[in-house]
């Protein structure tokens, strides 16, 4: 004869109280799980390092990662939430987490975060992380964007490398100077200035020109997000960026072919004289191509035709999300990682050559180095992507695309962006 037993007959049986195995039942181990994009291995070991001091302090817990690419983060965070299989803590690259604010993603961070942490912050940090009511998460590390420009072929083409260009005009008139056949052979094989245009990034480069013309690229107009793209602003930004390809000839079609390693190998080898790229890079530079020490330096976006300065930046961001099971403890995971001095945040950038939106990242040594310190000042004057709930969806389907096709020649500017407009407007009706 079979006998069974339960935990409560068990106990009796053995004269241990019944709560023994209940206490047993409940320190079950707890698995969170972090969704998040890493391509250095430097940021990676700061990642995993938090992680192993995390779990000595909390034994009961294990921190389980998902480590995706940047061109694939976001369909796969939607992809995510759908299937009701959503991280309990996600990295979001930029103004992403808009978007996913208005889907209810994300948990509310006031009951969690103290006031001497949020003040921390610089005061634009947390732009992308708010709704009218709440803020949902935490800044992250970032960039900004900006000039690489060679010294030494300044030098050869008669500019003064001491002065890198601070205008359109005075760009244009540097990158004309710049792109030159120096094999004789009757082809260009150094251009003035190169940016990358390929896949998800074109817009990253058009939207400075964008914002340094005064063009606002999308506002909200009573109670709706309306493309304004295709404003006078815009167009005369948006031709001055095809023009660089298609009249003055002095960036390549080819572009619409190239990533950001692949215009930073063409400066290294000196096909781009001039490019415009992320902060990250100055550090990718000096690790992977030592021999140019003392031929390249770095500057702040030039001016628009009016003298607005702009430039692209912005941090990521980091948030628990309302799926989770185990939010206490995945905001306990995220505390940690913003602990210590300089913090784990701190250590990351670093690692990655980024920045991140604090007031003591911007005091350390490392925030004045003369090859970082103009993409630390353009925090000044950098701006979000559009905040608008679709204007991923919008940058994927229609912007990237479009702006490829103007640069090859296949689309004109004017109808173009009167095509944005109506595209942007008909996802946010």
């Amino acid at each position: 004869m079979r006998i069974r037993l339960s935990v409560v007959s068990a106990a009796i049986l053995l004269g241990l109280a019944p709560g023994v195995f209940q206490a047993a039942e409940e320190k079950k181990p707890i698995t969170l799980t972090f969704f998040h994009m890493n391509t250095v291995p430097g940021s990676q070991k700061v990642i995993t390092d938090a992680i192993a001091a995390f779990e000595e302090k909390h034994p009961g817990i294990r921190v389980r990662e998902t480590i995706v690419g940047w061109g694939d983060a976001h369909s796969q965070f939607m992809i995510s939430l759908v299937a009701k299989r959503a991280p309990d803590i996600v990295m979001l690259g930029g103004t992403w987490a808009t978007e996913f604010i208005r889907l209810k993603a994300f948990v509310p961070i006031e009951e969690f975060l103290p006031a001497e942490m949020k003040d921390k912050f610089l005061p634009n940090a947390f732009e992308a992380l708010r709704d009218e009511k709440h803020l949902y998460g935490l800044p992250w590390e970032g960039a900004t964007w900006g000039m690489f420009y060679r010294t030494n072929l300044f030098e050869q083409a008669g500019l003064d490398p001491e002065k890198p260009p601070g205008n359109w005009a005075e760009l244009l008139a540097a990158a004309k100077a710049l792109t030159r056949d120096t094999n004789g052979d009757g082809r260009i094989d150094q251009w003035g200035l190169g940016f990358p245009a390929k896949g998800w990034e074109p817009a990253d480069f058009w939207l400075p020109f964008m914002w340094q013309a005064g063009c606002r690229v999308v506002e909200m107009r009573e109670g709706k997000w309306r493309g304004v793209m295709s404003d006078e602003a815009g167009q005369t930004a948006t031709r001055f960026f095809v023009d660089l390809v298609r009249t003055h000839r002095v960036t390549p079609q080819s572009i619409t072919g190239m990533d950001w390693e692949a215009v930073k190998n063409g400066f290294v080898a000196g096909r781009f004289a001039m490019m415009f790229n992320g902060m990250w890079v100055v550090k990718v530079i000096r690790d992977s191509a030592p021999q140019l020490e003392g031929k390249w330096a770095t500057a702040p976006y030039p001016a628009g035709p009016t003298g607005i300065r702009a430039a692209l930046g912005y941090p990521n961001t980091l948030h628990i999300t309302e799926q989770s099971q185990h939010k206490k403890e995945a905001w306990q995971f995220m505390e940690l990682l913003y602990s210590g001095h300089p913090s784990r945040l701190d250590q990351y950038s670093i690692e990655v050559c980024s920045l991140n939106w604090t007031k003591n990242f911007i005091a350390l040594p490392y925030s004045k180095d003369p090859l970082r310190k103009p993409f630390v000042d353009s925090m000044t004057f950098a701006h979000y992507p559009p905040g608008a709930p679709k204007y991923e969806v919008f940058r994927k389907r229609i912007l990237n695309p479009g702006l490829q096709a103007m640069i090859l020649g296949q689309r004109q500017v004017k109808e173009s962006l009167e095509l944005f407009d109506r595209e942007f407007n008909a996802l946010h009706p």
